[in-house]
């Protein structure tokens, strides 16, 4: 049988999982971490390359899928601890952010993604005429 680690309520999801057997996604660690007008996200995905992610942008939510790939050597494993089947991670910004300057990577199974505010979340300055 392979475990899934779920975080928190994971023994509540394992037995709806059991129950409606169906498949679950696994839960992946993420940091937000603003600088200025810019946002990073840095998300834990060991073992996934960056063929296997998928990441949307819409308004303000990034959602980050993919899966964790299975044993693939010969014979039966003894222990099977690490995490595999799907992810999937969404998160709500606290701006809506301009998907078109997004950039992303995956370097020693930590994917970053730098994510700039959209131009009309940004505050301007407005001259003012004399009339």
């Amino acid at each position: 049988m392979i475990r899934y680690w779920y975080g928190p309520r994971g023994r509540k999801i394992e037995r709806v999982v059991r129950e409606s057997n169906r498949t679950p996604h696994v839960y992946i660690p993420v940091d937000v971490i603003r600088e200025e007008e810019n946002y990073i996200i840095k998300a834990y995905v060991p073992g996934v390359s960056a063929e296997e992610i998928d990441i949307e942008i819409k308004d303000n939510k990034v959602v980050i899928s993919g899966e964790f790939p299975g044993y693939e050597g010969e014979g039966s494993p003894l222990l099977a601890e690490r995490v595999t089947g799907a992810f999937f991670r969404r998160i709500n910004m606290p701006v809506s952010l301009d998907a078109g300057s997004a950039d992303a990577e995956v370097k020693d199974g930590v994917l970053t993604i730098a994510l700039a505010q959209a131009e009309h979340e940004k505050p301007r300055q407005i001259a003012v005429k004399a009339g």
